[in-house]
This record gives C-alpha cells, structure tokens and sequence, in this order.
C-alpha cells in the first residue's frame, strides 16, 4: 500500500509473501538492476558512436595532442 501498511487477509496474515518481505529474489534485484543500467548505458554509447556528426576534427587534435605529450619522455 502507498502509505506503508502491510494489507492483511481476515486473519490478519499478510496478503502475499513479497509484501510480508519474504520474497526470496529480493535480495537480487538491486545488484542485477545496476548491472543492467550499465549493460543500457554501454548499448546506448555503442549506438551513438555510429550517428553523424562525426567529430573527426576533434579527434584529429586529441590524437596529435597524445603523440605529441608521448613522444617527449621516450
């Protein structure tokens, strides 16, 4: 129930075992939703990787900015 109540049978049991917290699964949904939030958010990234614009001018800099900063310590 929205407020919080535990809604009973006549005999003042619990209506079902998920609302009476013995639900056996419950444990495992937390850590299974997160992983898939991060499965949806990987999915999501790989889909926008193949949208135009292409940010070829950027990635041209990072690149250069990269071989130039690794090129001095070797």
């Amino acid at each position: 129930m929205p407020d919080g109540t535990i809604q009973t049978d006549r005999c003042g049991r619990p209506a079902t075992r998920k609302e009476a917290g013995l639900d056996p699964a419950a444990h495992h949904r937390q850590p299974l939703s997160a992983v898939g939030g991060f499965i949806a958010l990987a999915l999501d990234t790989i889909v926008q990787m193949f949208k135009p614009p292409f940010a070829f001018a950027e990635f041209l800099l990072q690149a250069w900015f990269v071989a130039r900063v690794s090129i001095l310590p070797t």
